[in-house]
């Protein structure tokens, strides 16, 4: 059971209370305390609106306890002083009257052995310590708040009822003040094994095995646990050599042990076994470590705890904290900080700083002032710049700026000539159908003339040899079309083809269309000197999607072909 303190004294809270109607002091005699001499305690108690052990929750009425008794306080404390007051004028009166009867032979036996035993009651305490009390008598005291702040005996508890191996029991703790007494179950322990023993033995013989029954029994309530049947060796056993077994080493806090055990030779059994102590051989002090340690700084204490094991089951046998002194500030060399370069346009500076050299604290700074400079003159730039065209000039501003601040020292104008044109020539060459000529185009503002032309080149077929024009521009000697309203093929013999055909004296035979997808001629027909005409066809009507193609036959052996045409 835990102890738990609420701010102003240490008490337990139990699981559960016993409470009586009424208060029954028990001896020795407290009457008359309670006359004149009652403590603030229990006149608290006494004056409760709910009496004792009627409470539907114990520890919701000792909170409202606590609070009536704050507001009692004043009152208690006159009340404590009253009673203190009264208890030293009837001590006093006592003595008194002690002196006179004293004085008085007569009554000197009779009168002084009352008076004693008077003063002797009144100076008795409400409960004076430890008391055997019983069972029956401890029902006898008065038992109220549980939960109030008592001073319980806890030394000594009154057994109610010892715990059994399968049943609880019950112990009780009285109050050294008003008597108050507490409930507490004692959990069953449950059995305790104790030694096998033998019964119902039957003795073997020579020829017959012996009989016995080992039966374990409970140590505390003798209950049967276990019962096993053995058989015995036959005739008497023959002791062998003590061994050892169930060894358990000692440790520091705990006792070890071992069993010397006598078998027979014969059987096997065990004859005889005794238990050998071995005492626990206590902690051995192992050297000091330091634990949990905070090293000290500049400005605050540092610490560790000193520690002590023991070198054999590591428990923990001491534990000091050990205080280390600060160690104060280490000043370093001083170092330079926000420096700021002088200009021509303000001053500079820095800041020389002192730091500690363990924590880096910084101890002290002064700031050093570096006066202006001049202004440091540049290259000169060129500003406003206009570029001088071919045939207008240029101009520029030569300015000069501090390198430092940039402030403008100098401006100067000048002029740059106009450059006048650089032109380039591209020469274009003629074509069968256009002149050549030559161009000429300023690199710098574009401006360009053309000059120096040639006369066009004309179509050339190799003096009506060749199929396209020899200088490579495509142009056939002869091209057909497809005429759809005529169901024919119109065609055309390039102008420059026929002239040099006449010049070279060749002579156009005729002309045949071929279908080419079909490898068939179309149509036939004779060269009519003209050079533009239609083929009609012959016998069949040009066939949709086919591939046509005219030849032109020149001379003796020249066929010219031209394009081809496909039928939509």
């Amino acid at each position: 059971m835990e102890k738990k303190t609420d701010g102003f004294q240490e008490y337990r809270v139990l699981p559960e209370h016993r409470s009586h109607a009424e208060y029954t002091p028990q001896s020795p005699d407290i009457s008359f305390f309670l006359e004149s001499a009652v403590t603030a305690r229990e006149e608290n108690i006494f004056q409760g609106s709910v009496p004792p052990g009627e409470e539907e929750n114990p520890f919701i009425k000792a909170r409202a306890e606590k609070k009536k008794k704050k507001r009692f306080a004043f009152l208690n404390q006159l009340l404590g002083g009253a009673a203190r007051i009264a208890a030293a004028v009837c001590v006093f009166l006592l003595l008194a009257g002690l002196i006179v009867l004293h004085e008085t032979p007569a009554s000197k036996s009779t009168a002084g052995e009352k008076a004693k035993e008077i003063l002797e009651k009144a100076q008795r305490p409400v409960y004076t310590g430890h008391k055997d009390y019983g069972p029956e008598a401890f029902s006898g005291l008065w038992n109220g708040d549980p939960t109030a702040p008592h001073k319980y005996d806890w030394e000594h508890p009154v057994i109610i009822k010892a715990a059994g191996c399968t049943e609880d029991g019950e112990r009780e703790y009285v109050c050294s003040e008003c008597g108050i007494h507490l409930k507490e179950t004692l959990r069953a322990a449950g059995h305790l094994p104790a030694e096998a023993v033998r019964e119902n033995e039957t003795a073997g013989s020579c020829r017959e095995l012996g009989s016995a029954e080992e039966v374990v029994y409970c140590r505390v309530c003798g209950e049967e646990l276990s019962r096993t049947k053995l058989s015995l060796a036959i005739g008497p056993h023959t002791e062998g050599e003590a061994v050892e077994e169930n060894r358990r080493d000692a440790s520091c806090t705990e006792d070890g042990g071992y069993d010397i055990v006598i078998y027979c030779t014969l059987c096997g059994e065990e004859i005889s076994r005794e238990t050998v102590v071995l005492e626990a051989t206590g902690h051995t002090e192992g050297e000091a470590v330091a634990e949990n340690e905070t090293a000290a700084t500049c400005t605050e204490e540092g610490a560790y705890e000193r520690v002590i094991y023991c070198d054999v089951c590591g428990e923990e046998l001491s534990r000091e904290t050990v205080v280390l002194e600060a160690l104060g500030h280490t000043e370093g060399e001083e170092v330079h900080e926000n420096e700021r370069d002088a200009s021509c346009l303000a001053e500079g500076g820095y800041d020389l700083v002192t730091y500690c050299d363990t924590c880096g604290e910084e101890l002290s700074r002064r700031t050093v002032t570096i006066p202006k400079t001049d202004h440091t003159r540049a290259a000169a730039v060129r500003e406003n710049e206009r570029a001088a065209t071919c045939t207008a000039a240029g101009s520029y501003d030569s300015v000069v700026y501090c390198s430092v601040c940039h402030t403008e020292l100098s401006r100067t104008r000048s002029t740059i000539a106009a450059q006048g044109h650089s032109y380039t020539l591209r020469t274009v060459a003629p074509t069968c159908t256009a002149r050549g000529y030559t161009t000429h185009t300023c690199s710098r503002c574009g401006d360009s003339y053309t000059d120096s032309y040639t006369a066009a080149l004309g179509h050339s077929f190799n003096n009506a040899t060749s199929a396209t024009c020899t200088h490579g521009c495509g142009t056939r000697a002869v091209t057909i079309s497809y005429n759809a309203s005529a169901r024919g093929f119109d065609y055309v013999i390039n102008s420059s083809f026929y002239s040099e055909a006449q010049n070279a004296g060749v002579y156009i035979a005729g002309l045949t269309v071929t279908d080419i997808t079909e490898n068939s001629t179309f149509s036939s027909d004779e060269f009519n000197y003209s050079t533009t005409w239609t083929i009609y066809p012959s016998s069949v009507a040009p066939q949709s999607g086919h591939q046509y193609r005219l030849q032109l036959y020149c001379g003796s052996s020249t066929r010219l072909d031209s394009n081809t045409v496909t039928v939509p």
